[in-house]
């Protein structure tokens, strides 16, 4: 039996030597098929190292995360696959564990999660795992999929340039099927940015393309839930007493600042993303000469 991998990536030379030798040690050579990198337009040299490392480079012309998964999976043939991210580091038993979960035939995917080496970040993440356990938290950095259901899914969502693993999840969700995801096998998010870029990036962004996904119904309930704007109003009011208590827990002052910092960052983002809503709505309703 073989799987193929799949990466996408942009601008990732400065860890990617480490991921991809990382991959390499922990997933059994021979059970190794294609190695599919799509790079998004990358300054720097990370098609290089991919090849370096013996994987096949294709360029993501339309850019997003959703157009360069779409693109990987159209080139895998095996049964099931693996996909990674650039800055993701595996943990030890990251295969062995996560693979077992396929012998339960109505399991679509299963991953394990990732805990930042940010000090305040990952102090962050060890509240939300702990807090949320692992049933609402899915990723498409670490994961294993069945290929088969995926393509009867209709593959990833080319159309969504942050919100892939929801969408995704949402598909298999709703077709019957299990996502797995196993917050025992931690493995390491490489992040060397700030709080505030990480933010910005992660919250803001991230959110503003809440409000179309809703609107379009492309979410499972489980999902909509997490991300509905009277459960951010109320996150968002709290914020700076969560923050104090999250602060005292962990030993952590940053966290004071930075929990309602992500908070006034994901209502901002989608307050922002209600107004590209409203501004799509107007040009479909403008009539036509």
């Amino acid at each position: 039996m073989k799987l193929d991998l799949v990466m996408w990536a942009k601008n990732g030379a400065k860890y990617l030597p480490l991921t991809l030798k990382r991959i390499e040690e922990i997933i059994p050579h021979e059970v190794i098929g294609d190695k599919i990198f799509v790079d998004d337009h990358s300054v720097d040299n990370s098609s290089e190292i991919a090849k370096d490392f013996g994987w096949k480079v294709f360029i993501n012309e339309k850019g997003g995360i959703g157009e360069g998964a779409a693109l990987a999976f159209s080139k895998v043939k095996t049964e099931f696959f693996c996909s990674f991210e650039q800055d993701l580091l595996l943990t030890d038993c990251w295969f062995e564990r996560i693979f077992k979960y396929f012998e339960q035939p109505n399991v679509a995917v299963a991953q394990g999660w990732r805990l930042s080496t940010h000090p305040t970040l990952r102090k962050f993440e060890e509240f939300g795992l702990r807090w949320f356990g692992g049933e609402k938290l899915c990723s498409i950095d670490n994961n294993i999929y069945r290929t088969e259901v995926i393509r009867r899914l209709c593959g990833f969502p080319r159309n969504i340039r942050y919100h892939v693993d929801a969408v995704l999840k949402s598909r298999v969700l709703k077709a019957g099927y299990e996502w797995i995801t196993d917050t025992s096998v931690i493995s390491e998010h490489l992040k060397p940015m700030t709080i505030f870029e990480y933010a910005k990036r992660h919250y803001y962004e991230f959110s503003k393309e809440v409000p179309m996904l809703i609107e379009d119904g492309v979410l499972d309930e489980s999902e909509i839930r997490k991300l509905e704007p009277f459960s951010q109003i109320v996150k968002l009011a709290f914020s700076p007493a969560i923050g104090l208590g999250l602060t005292l827990w962990k030993r952590e002052p940053t966290l004071l600042v930075y929990y309602p910092l992500i908070r006034m960052m994901k209502w901002k983002g989608y307050i922002e993303g209600k107004k590209m809503i409203g501004k799509r709505a107007n040009i479909l309703s403008q009539p036509s000469d």
